[in-house]
């Protein structure tokens, strides 16, 4: 038997698919946005480059560090639970950031976690068909 050859249209005319690659793509966006606003606000109060760079690499570290300690839940409970418990633990300390005189000790606390939550979302495997 041959392989046979699956196009986009095959692939996003899935609707739970569809829906998993939009919340993917949101929940990107946010975290890039995240990220983004992050070190813009250290620049702003700081005018430290040092603390800007450092701001942005901490939200590489969990992935690096960490990611694989809290990937594990992923396989110990449903997929669709634990991307959608991920994710909204995420958008609430991304509000905890937001917070206006938040100290930044405590924002880079907050980045860290907000990161770290990205390995169990992401580790969530799709079940195959």
């Amino acid at each position: 038997m041959g392989k046979q050859s699956v196009g986009f249209r095959e692939v996003f005319s899935d609707a739970e698919y569809r829906r998993l690659w939009s919340a993917t793509v949101v929940s990107e966006l946010g975290d890039q946005l995240a990220r983004v606003a992050v070190v813009i606000l250290v620049y702003q109060r700081t005018s430290s480059a040092w603390l800007t760079a450092l701001s942005y690499a901490l939200t590489y570290l969990p992935a690096i560090m960490g990611g694989s300690l809290l990937a594990v839940l992923a396989d110990r409970y449903p997929r669709r639970n634990v991307m959608i418990s991920a994710d909204l633990a995420r958008a609430i300390l991304v509000v905890l950031i937001a917070i206006p005189g938040m100290p930044l000790f405590a924002l880079y606390a907050l980045l860290f976690v907000v990161q770290s939550m990205e390995s169990p979302a992401r580790a969530a495997p799709m079940p195959f068909r």
